[in-house]
């Protein structure tokens, strides 16, 4: 069964616009991992307007425990559309009005940089902000 989470903004009448939906019990590891790492790199940039203090320590800690628990070492190939697509929702003023347009940025650079990489360079994201 598909669960779906809507959000509703009311503007001149109700309009429901999907934000997110569960794949049911399993999903693609490489979406599940972007989707808690990409908050590291997010509360980073906010904090810090950089990858650094204990957001750049979690990101790194985060991908050197799952490498190490799963041997999973391909996901390093597969990532980059998942970063991209949740880069773009961060990026996107509709559902971060708050976010200053250096961020966007900086958030829209890494989505580039990491679509052009053939593997994830986890422990040189810091330069994709760059």
């Amino acid at each position: 069964m598909e669960t779906f989470v809507l959000e509703h903004h009311v503007q001149g009448g109700l309009d429901f616009t999907a934000l997110d939906r569960s794949r049911g019990e399993w999903g693609e590891p490489a979406d599940d991992v972007t989707a808690i790492t990409i908050d590291y790199l997010s509360y980073s940039l906010q904090a810090f307007e950089e990858m650094a203090g204990p957001f750049e320590k979690l990101f790194l800690c985060f991908w050197r425990n799952y490498l190490n628990k799963t041997g999973d070492d391909e996901i390093l190939g597969v990532v980059q559309p998942f970063y991209a697509w949740r880069s773009l929702m961060l990026a996107s003023p509709l559902w971060y009005p708050q976010l200053p347009t250096r961020m966007r940025k900086k958030i829209l650079r890494f989505a580039a940089i990491v679509l052009n990489a053939e593997r994830l360079d986890f422990e040189g994201v810091k330069s994709y902000l760059e």
